[in-house]
């Protein structure tokens, strides 16, 4: 699987070490309402798993919020990073269970009924490859929810200029709703619904380590992107920084 790999432990390492990770979780954290939307669509205090998660932001919200039993699998984690992140967010280190392992070797001990990802798809060349690496771990009937980002358009181009080794580790042709629709089907996924994200706000990573010039660049850009938002509508091509997938699968495991 190394050649669909476009990312490894040891840059995952690097990329964790060198940033900020703890954050207070809110209610209203990223892709909360479409988060929510697929919780809705699953059994009260069901089973869910974060593909790829650490340091596990999303799970803490699954856990907080949503009350779901949440599992994280990733191939790199750092006990000290995830402790620091959950007592900041009143979780419980048994709260959320820890699987350090790749996503294609790990043989499931179990299957979950809302299976997740965000920022990992796109980190890989073979579509269908990462998304049966998903399809192994659901229930008959369980949901599905990936985010990825946009970068085909304005905040592609921003990483094209400001940050082409991060852009280089992202697979751009995934990053089209058609394409990840008709994936989907393919594996026999139904309820399909894959959209732009209605956000418009631009980023890059590490901003606070940036010079002055880069972080007032970046707000006026935003302020343009919001403008623009208010317009020609957040959902689209150009000015969404996202992409939200949600489906069901109905297919017995073989």
């Amino acid at each position: 699987m190394s050649e669909n790999r476009l990312t490894t432990e040891e840059a995952w390492r690097k990329h964790w070490t060198n940033r900020k990770n703890l954050q207070f979780i809110s209610d209203k954290y990223t892709c909360h309402d479409f988060i929510k939307r697929a919780v809705e669509k699953v059994k009260p205090n069901g089973d869910c798993i974060e593909l790829g998660g650490f340091p596990g932001k999303f799970s803490i919200f699954l856990k907080k919020y949503c009350n779901l039993n949440p599992t994280l699998l990733d191939f790199y984690f750092d006990e000290k990073i995830f402790r620091e992140l959950i007592e900041l967010n009143g979780v419980h280190r048994e709260d959320i269970r820890c699987v350090k392992d790749d996503i294609f070797l790990n043989i499931p001990t179990k299957r979950y009924d809302l299976v997740c990802s965000f920022g990992l798809i796109e980190h890989f060349l073979d579509i269908k490859e990462i998304l049966n690496a998903h399809l192994k771990y659901m229930k008959p009937d369980a949901m599905l929810l990936i985010a990825l980002p946009n970068f085909r358009g304005v905040n592609g181009l921003l990483q094209k200029f400001f940050d082409p080794a991060v852009l280089a580790i992202h697979n751009l042709e995934i990053m089209n709703p058609v394409l990840l629709k008709n994936a989907l089907t393919d594996l026999g996924f139904i309820e399909i619904e894959v959209i732009y994200y209605p956000s418009t706000q631009v980023w890059l990573e590490n901003l606070d380590q940036r010079g002055i010039f880069l972080n007032i660049l970046l707000r006026v850009v935003n302020r343009l992107m919001t403008l623009s938002g208010k317009i020609i509508g957040n959902q689209n091509k150009v000015i969404s920084n996202t992409i939200i997938l949600m489906a069901r699968y109905c297919k017995p495991h073989e």
